[in-house]
């Protein structure tokens, strides 16, 4: 197993985390790791991951602000995760503000497509809450940080990381993520507190 296919299954598990959170919303099918291919040679040092995330029928037929702000965190989610694996949660606890203050310390790579997300959404999210960017990210990010700072989530992201690695396909259907969670003990911890996890940002 090569560094980069650990990082981008942790990438891939934080969007998936979020999912979970913010599941009245969306629903997440499945998380797969594929190796890159170039010019017909497989790259097996180069891995790309998706968590495959689908919005609810009610949230694609009336999407509210709140459920744009969730994609928008839910995009967030895989860089933030896989940062905090790579620079560890111990450093990340103690210089929080270093690196919510300052994105060019946090290593970007596999935050493409995430980001083109992102863009598309954010700038009716600035215009709404009449902010800038540089604010409305540093709200979001403490917000996906302060989840995974969380041990019973940041243990969930880690345990599905090696689930996932653990597949001969490097793929998890849905039904075998959510067995995995109930397995865990993570759906009862998520349905205990999600309203308060939720409220640190959409308290109404």
């Amino acid at each position: 197993m090569t560094d980069q296919l650990k990082k981008n299954s942790i990438h891939e598990c934080g969007h998936a985390l979020f999912a979970k959170l913010f599941e009245e919303d969306f629903e997440l099918i499945s998380i797969t790791m594929t190796p890159e291919i170039h010019s017909n040679q497989i790259d097996t040092d180069g891995w790309n991951g998706v968590a495959h995330i689908k919005p609810r029928p009610k949230t694609i037929a009336n999407p509210t602000i709140e459920n744009k702000d969730k994609l928008i965190i839910s995009m967030w989610g895989g860089l933030v995760a896989q940062n905090i694996h790579l620079k560890g949660r111990s450093d990340f606890k103690k210089n929080i503000n270093k690196y919510i203050f300052n994105t060019e310390l946090l290593d970007t790579t596999g935050f493409t497509g995430d980001w083109e997300i992102i863009i598309k959404y954010a700038p009716e999210q600035l215009q709404i809450r009449n902010i800038p960017y540089s604010e409305y990210r540093i709200g979001l990010m403490k917000f996906a940080f302060d989840y995974f700072f969380l041990d019973e989530v940041w243990k969930t992201i880690e345990s599905l990381s090696e689930l996932v690695l653990s597949k001969d396909t490097l793929t998890l259907s849905q039904s075998e993520i959510e067995e995995h969670f109930e397995m865990i003990g993570f759906n009862k911890f998520i349905n205990e507190n999600r309203e308060s996890i939720l409220n640190l940002r959409y308290k109404k």
